[in-house]
């Protein structure tokens, strides 16, 4: 309990330090539990339900906004608006196009797969009981905060509905707000990724924190045009679900739909299981509005340090040799590297990081802008975390 109001104490802290609006103001002075330190981070981080809200479920096939999107695709969009120091030209990091990557039943599994052959023989566990499995998540979740590796648990032989059965038990254990469910039916699997305490909420808050407060600064925007997501379970078109770290969607999308952009956060993982995280959430939202960007975020302890990457849709340049390729693939158009003293290193060379508006929003508006966390905000970001959350 120490740790827990400790973390708790710096999130307040960081609120009023990156965010702060008048409603901050009294936050540091009252206990973290309190109702009126709730209902403030419930104004502005939109719907709680959807911060803690791991009963809820949500498909690919959800509503579609009332008003279409002008952006034909999510590549479009990460070139086409607002001001920013990239251009088309601008060489992407890295392209994923290991086979096909369309949202199919197959495609969805591979992704699946690809994640799981990345789990080592220790962090693989055969499915008996529920009750068996919670406990041993359990243990896990307190092993993994002091531990190098293995935050990422394979699962095998599931048994059919039983994802409301172990998500109680972890709530009864209380510790469902540190656990991420990917689920494969198909193969009867799940892999669990674990999130223990303050190195992944502080870093996920840090970020949602600054691209909120950006947000609200352009005119005719409010603290409810984004609505914030935490662990929400989505299902993909090829009957898999997965819950992420966070993000966003627009306020112009149902409740159903995919969030337009998504963080994943890694304590000690490497960024290969990140990256595959990244895959699924641009891959699976097939039907409806998709995930357009995908920000993942490796936290390193000893020393400390940061890895960020730019995650969307890009042409797969190999779709000429084999027509059975899909036109896009997942692809990272920027990374960071942020040492212990600060310093960030971009790759391409930027003046910061940049998300399109049209890849947050699906609606042009007047007063649009891009969204541009210099490299000075970005280190302030990083020292931040490594000064309250390591």
């Amino acid at each position: 309990m120490p740790r827990l109001a400790e973390g708790a104490a710096s999130l307040r802290g960081l609120a009023v330090y990156l965010f702060p609006f008048p409603a901050f103001a009294t936050l540091p002075r009252l206990p973290w539990h309190s109702p009126t330190v709730i209902s403030t981070m419930a104004a502005v981080f939109g719907d709680m339900s959807d911060h803690i809200s791991y009963k809820y479920n949500f498909r690919a096939s959800g509503s579609q906004p009332s008003t279409p999107s002008t952006a034909s695709s999510p590549i479009d969009s990460t070139y086409s608006s607002g001001q920013s120091t990239m251009s088309a030209s601008t060489p992407s990091v890295a392209v994923d196009d290991e086979g096909d990557t369309s949202s199919s039943v197959s495609g969805a599994a591979s992704i699946f797969e690809e994640l799981s052959s990345l789990i080592s023989e220790d962090d693989k566990y055969t499915f008996s009981t529920a009750v068996k499995l919670a406990n041993y998540i359990k243990k896990r979740v307190e092993a993994c905060l002091a531990s190098s590796t293995g935050c990422y648990l394979l699962v095998t032989g599931v048994p059919d509905n039983k994802e409301a059965q172990i998500d109680s038990l972890l709530a009864r254990r209380q510790i469902r707000n540190q656990v991420r469910i990917m689920h494969e039916p198909t193969i009867k699997s799940l892999i669990i990724k674990l999130m223990p305490g303050v190195p992944h909420e502080l870093t996920t808050y840090a970020l949602e924190a600054r691209i909120t407060s950006k947000v609200v600064a352009l005119p005719g925007h409010t603290i409810f045009s984004l609505l914030g997501i935490k662990a929400a379970r989505f299902y993909g078109s090829g009957g898999g679900s997965k819950e992420g770290d966070s993000g966003f969607r627009p306020a112009t999308r149902a409740s159903d739909d995919f969030p337009s952009f998504m963080i994943e956060v890694g304590y000690s993982e490497t960024m290969e299981k990140l990256r595959k995280d990244a895959k699924w959430w641009l891959t699976a939202s097939t039907h409806g509005p998709v995930t357009k960007m995908v920000i993942i975020i490796k936290i390193n302890r000893d020393p400390p340090a940061l890895e960020l990457e730019v995650w969307v849709m890009g042409p797969n340049t190999a779709t000429m040799l084999m027509r059975s390729r899909p036109p896009t693939v997942p692809a990272c158009v920027q990374s960071f590297d942020i040492d212990a003293a600060g310093t960030v290193t971009p790759t391409p060379a930027a003046n910061g990081l940049r998300i399109p508006y049209l890849t947050l929003f699906d609606v042009p508006h007047p007063h649009a802008a891009d969204i541009i966390i210099s490299l000075d905000e970005l280190s302030e970001l990083a020292l931040v975390i490594f000064q309250n959350g390591l």
